[in-house]
């Protein structure tokens, strides 16, 4: 029993520690969006409501992109379930757009803004796929330097 609690218990905090790491990435591009909106406007502050808004949307976000999409901007391959979860959840940051006023109301902007969080969520992809096969062939190496320390009859400590 306190082994499976044990492994709940690793399966929750790698959760989080994803959940911390999407509302990192995507809040930090969603600021950007909105300082790169709101400087094209002539105004140069951004409300510190609006970034309470962007972080705890992004952590909503985040936490349903991991356990109601099944983690979409980090899959081997886009699928139909991809697309539909990056749908969504452009959907959802355009609405939270809409209604909390991040840009104004401005259609151009919330039109702007669903295609570049597509964009985001194609681009966050690829990235974690290159990180996967840089992980992918950082492993093999080890593994194959491991074998060949073990043929030799050789034990490496480091």
């Amino acid at each position: 029993m306190l082994n499976n609690l044990k492994e709940k218990f690793k399966i929750w905090l790698s959760n989080e520690i994803a959940v911390e790491y999407k509302a990192c990435i995507y809040f930090g591009c969603i600021l950007a969006f909105a300082c790169f909106y709101y400087l094209c406007e002539g105004v140069y502050y951004v409300q510190i409501l609006h970034v309470f808004e962007i972080i705890m949307t992004a952590y909503v976000v985040g936490y349903l992109q991991i356990y109601f999409f099944h983690n979409f901007d980090e899959a081997e391959k886009i699928d139909g379930r991809c697309i539909l979860g990056a749908l969504l959840c452009t959907g959802i940051y355009t609405t939270a757009s809409w209604l909390l006023g991040w840009f104004e109301r401005n259609l151009t902007a919330q039109i702007l803004f669903a295609g570049y969080m597509l964009l985001l969520f194609f681009c966050i992809y690829l990235i974690n796929k290159v990180k996967r096969m840089a992980d992918t062939e950082k492993l093999n190496g080890m593994l194959a330097e491991f074998k060949k320390g073990e043929s030799n009859g050789k034990k490496k400590c480091n």
